[in-house]
């Protein structure tokens, strides 16, 4: 009983360590665009963590996210998309984000 208690403590703060991580990059770029050299580092972690649930879910969040900002520049409206948790609060932090930090930010991402 005290391990499974232990490994959801974990991975409960795992998840809202990753979630911040997360957020405070993207608002990072829309103030700052960050070096070349962090994002290298933040791509290392990543790989390191990959085998973590919360990890490839927050991924798959920021990247979903990106694309409705893409799609919004593109198309002026963004399409109905099921609504999962943080999605939407992601997409309003990408308001603040220029179009150019926008598209350099989605090649990092659709790249790594």
């Amino acid at each position: 009983m005290h391990v499974l208690l232990i490994d959801s403590i974990s991975s409960l703060l795992c998840e809202r360590m990753l979630t911040v991580l997360f957020d405070v990059w993207i608002l990072s770029c829309a103030h700052c665009f960050p070096a070349p050299s962090l994002w290298k580092t933040l791509q290392e972690m990543c790989s390191t963590w990959r085998h973590h649930d919360a990890l490839v879910a927050q991924w798959h969040r920021v990247n979903i996210a990106f694309t409705m900002r893409l799609l919004h520049n593109i198309y002026g409206t963004t399409p109905q998309l099921p609504t999962l948790q943080g999605i939407l609060f992601t997409v309003q932090k990408m308001l603040y984000i220029s179009v150019s930090s926008l598209y350099k930010e989605i090649g990092r991402f659709k790249s790594a």
